[in-house]
């Protein structure tokens, strides 16, 4: 899954490398500069291009790199890890991949329902996910759905989380007009008791979250990869999460669920 992710961002580079091309010769067809003023402004567009250029060689050089590596996937599920690396993947709606540090693939949070007016808004601009009445779910490496969660309105932001039975399991509270900076919650437990308030940066950094008893739930940290495995995790950006091994499954479910949504905001603003 790893070499696919690395192919994918490939062919998406080339998509909108393509679409990209297309629509500046389309401009210049069209709306032909006449002057050097004019064809200067222009050059200022082949920036993107670069841009694009660069992440297909640098996808293309970490799958070669990788195609030929046996990396497999994991043996455990997610409610069973101690941590857990976190992957935007490169497709036109949004999904966040899930790995362990040393490259299994663990699954992945995905849109599991969408009305089909959401889907032009997805493809157009994936930040809409942060507004949009959508659902996810985290589906295993089997295919198997661990857990789902389901979004709902503007202001304020309510996420509701089930189990694989569809048991409710907890929600989550987030007022977005005061997250633009970080992200600001509190997740409550199936009762309604508060069991932790959430803090975090909304672009990268570290950060912990602690409960009232003081007991860490997860710790953050973006920048300080183990350089023993950046042969498998090429880029320059990896964020990893470490979880608790003294949670329920029931709080480990609505922690991942919690940390999947909040990434999923996190990488598509």
């Amino acid at each position: 899954m790893l070499q696919e992710m690395y192919k994918r961002r490939e062919k998406m580079g080339y998509i909108f490398l393509a679409i990209f091309i297309v629509v500046v010769l389309g401009y210049i067809l069209i709306w032909t500069p006449t002057g050097a003023k004019q064809w200067g402004e222009v050059s200022i567009i082949g920036l993107p291009v670069l841009f694009l250029i660069i992440i297909i060689i640098r996808s293309r050089i970490s799958y070669q790199k990788l195609k030929d590596v046996e990396i497999g996937l994991s043996q455990a599920s997610i409610l069973q890890l101690d941590h857990v690396v976190l992957k935007k993947d490169a497709s036109l709606l949004p999904r966040l991949l899930c790995f362990e540090k040393t490259g299994k693939y663990v699954g992945a949070f995905q849109l599991m329902h969408v009305s089909f007016w959401c889907y032009p808004l997805l493809i157009y601009n994936s930040s809409f996910i942060n507004w949009l009445p959508v659902k996810f779910a985290f589906i295993s490496n089997t295919g198997e759905l661990i857990f789902k969660l389901k979004r709902k309105g503007m202001k304020k932001t309510e996420v509701t989380y089930y189990d694989a039975s569809d048991n409710y399991i907890g929600f989550y509270i987030q007022k977005d007009f005061k997250s633009v900076l970080r992200l600001k919650g509190k997740l409550f437990d199936e009762k309604g008791k508060q069991m932790l308030f959430i803090d975090g940066s909304t672009m990268t950094g570290d950060f912990t979250w602690i409960d009232e008893h003081h007991h860490r739930w997860a710790y953050f940290y973006n920048g300080r990869f183990p350089h023993e495995y950046t042969t498998l995790f090429h880029d320059l950006d990896n964020d990893i999460v470490e979880v608790s091994d003294k949670l329920s499954q029931q709080y480990k479910q609505l922690l991942f669920g919690v940390i999947g949504f909040l990434f999923i905001q996190r990488t598509n603003k």
